[in-house]
This record gives structure tokens, sequence and C-alpha cells, in this order.
């Protein structure tokens, strides 16, 4: 029997639902603006704004699993079998979709996969990513077959 991978009510997700955003914030722009605007959005939960060094660094010591290379966040994971890695990869997906911020999947060997995380409009890597980082982390707990 197949583990439940969906993002649990109250997961790390919620905290980031874009599309929730986009149709209650009211800046002056009014509500459904783009947030690649350059207003700071830190009164609605939202933050576009590129992470400094300090940040990241900080964010790497305290999950050292992941690392910055070319302006992205990233994380290699290992399964056991490639079932475990397509659920994982599935699991991802659906959370991606529900928070509206998609990382860049890469499989490999049939067992491995490595996340590209960086937000798009930013461009570059900001407290969505590390938000997202954390909840990819909660559905690689909730994977079966992790290999560690």
């Amino acid at each position: 029997m197949t583990a439940d991978l969906r993002p649990a009510a109250g997961d790390v997700l919620a905290d980031f639902d874009h599309t929730k955003h986009l149709t209650a914030c009211t800046h002056e722009l009014g509500a459904g603006h783009d947030h690649a605007d350059g207003l700071d959005h830190s009164s609605c939960g939202v933050h576009l704004s590129a992470l400094d060094s300090a940040q990241l660094r900080q964010h790497l010591l305290e999950h050292p699993q992941w690392s910055v290379r070319e302006g992205r966040l990233r994380r290699r994971y290992d399964f056991g079998t490639f079932d475990a890695s397509m659920h994982f990869v599935t699991a991802i997906a659906e959370a991606s979709r529900a928070a509206n911020h998609h990382p860049d999947i890469h499989i490999e060997n049939k067992r491995t996969v490595y996340l590209v995380l960086w937000t798009h409009k930013a461009g570059a890597i900001t407290r969505l990513d590390l938000s997202f980082a954390q909840a990819a982390e909660q559905i690689f707990e909730r994977t079966d077959g992790g290999v560690r």
C-alpha cells in the first residue's frame, strides 16, 4: 500500500499559497497583481526579494544536505527503489502545483532525484524557495524507501 504523500493541512506549503495571496493582496496595484513588481509584500507573507548571502549561509548551516550553485538551491535525494523515487516526484509535483511554485526536478539512474529551487519571477532564491525546501524535506520523510 502506498502512503499518502500529499501535504497535510497545516504543512509549510499552506504558508505560501500564492493563489490565495493573489486574491487577498490589496496593495496599491490591487488584488492579483504581479509580485515581481518590487513592492514590499512582507505584510501579506509573500517574499519575492532575493535572499542575501548571510540568509543563504544560515540556511545551509541548518540544512547541510542543501547547496547553492549557479544561484539555485539544490538537493539530492536517494531512494531504495524506483517506485519510491517516483512517489516522491509525484508528491513534489502535487505540492508545487498547490503552491504555484515549481522546482526543477531531475531524475537519474531511476533512484536519484535532484530538486533545484529558485523563484523565477525574482530571478533568485527567495523565502518561497526556503519554504518549499522545508516542505520537500517533510515529503521526503513521509516517502517510503528513502536512503540516507
